[in-house]
């Protein structure tokens, strides 16, 4: 896999709010720290993770604002690349797809089990946030996993 271009679905972003050292974390602070691989999101992702983010439960795991939340989401898809998906309106699982249909060849990155049941082709691959940490650092020569694919 050569991992340059992802769609993060909102199980990560909200994984990486609650849990900053966790793989999910880990992987969002990468993407907004280097840089160094392409996030691809639709208005229809960014939606279902303001959604998510926001609920009271996670706003009181977090300890944060509303605003702050809004915040950090709004900044994640300021740097991401925006495409497409047309029509709108799907949330979960559903926006997560139509991102990936829109962006063509792509890797979707999620912790959705629906999603990670679905079988890899030539243009689509997908994978939990731990996999894709494996390959970035195999690729930086930091981790065990150098030539490693999925």
């Amino acid at each position: 896999m050569k991992p340059t271009s992802i769609v993060l679905d909102a199980t990560v972003a909200v994984d990486a709010l609650l849990r900053p050292d966790a793989p999910a974390g880990r992987l969002v602070r990468r993407f907004l720290e280097r840089r160094d691989f392409e996030v691809l999101l639709t208005e229809g992702l960014l939606e279902e993770m303001l959604l998510a983010s926001t609920d009271p439960r996670v706003l009181d795991q977090l300890g944060l604002s509303r605003e702050e939340v809004e915040r950090w989401i709004v900044a994640l898809g300021v740097l991401a690349t925006l495409v497409d998906a047309g029509g709108g309106g799907a949330v979960a699982a559903d926006a997560t797809l139509a991102a990936a249909a829109a962006a063509g060849e792509c890797v979707i990155v999620t912790l959705d089990p629906a999603l990670l049941s679905l079988p890899s082709t030539g243009d689509l691959e997908v994978v939990r946030p731990e996999v894709l940490m494996e390959i970035l650092e195999a690729r930086d020569g930091a981790g065990p996993s150098a030539g490693r694919t999925v």
